[in-house]
């Protein structure tokens, strides 16, 4: 990253090309929508570069990059809350639904697979934004704590209690996949 800021081109495009992936699955798992996300990380690089002169020599990039994301994330959040009533609502919903509809069907382990998958993502949409940042970044992208929490701009406490409450709730809804039936 420093030799980024110095204006090295070609540090930039190293630095793309190693977090282009991880910041699109991030955004993809914070919005639902993997065509979003391919924009929000253009974005999110675009700002980095633009802030390339606010990166202190020293402090740890991933983290850094990824406060980046998370705001750019906040920031389409913002947009989407400003923009009229007659966008659709993302309610998580997808094809799992009609698999478990249909009792009568032939449940094989693809379509078991699909559908654990599915319920995952749902899962992951249905928490609040600040609690999937918190474990997406910690369980995902194997950031610690401290990591995260400078990541997503909270204290420690902050974050290791998002990433608790997060995994409480993903359980919670996640029970029969995970077979805590009853």
């Amino acid at each position: 990253m420093l030799q980024c800021a110095k204006g090295d081109q070609g540090a930039f495009d190293a630095l793309f090309e190693r977090y282009r992936d991880p910041i699109c699955d991030y955004l993809a798992c914070c919005t639902g929508d993997a065509a979003l996300a391919e924009d929000l990380c253009q974005e999110t690089f675009v700002r980095m570069y633009l802030n390339k002169h606010r990166y202190r020599a020293g402090a740890p990039f991933k983290p850094w990059l990824f406060a980046i994301a998370t705001n750019v994330g906040r920031d389409e959040k913002r947009r989407q809350r400003a923009r009229s009533e007659a966008a659709l609502p993302r309610d998580g919903t997808g094809p799992a639904e009609a698999y478990r509809a249909d009792a009568s069907s032939p449940r094989n382990a693809e379509l078991e697979r699909v559908e654990v998958k599915e319920a995952v993502q749902s899962a992951l949409l249905a928490l609040p934004m600040p609690l999937r940042q918190a474990f997406l970044l910690s369980h995902r992208e194997g950031m610690s704590t401290r990591e995260v929490a400078r990541a997503v701009g909270c204290s420690e406490a902050c974050a290791r209690q998002r990433i608790s409450r997060a995994l409480r709730q993903l359980r919670q809804v996640l029970k029969e996949y995970l077979g805590e039936r009853g």
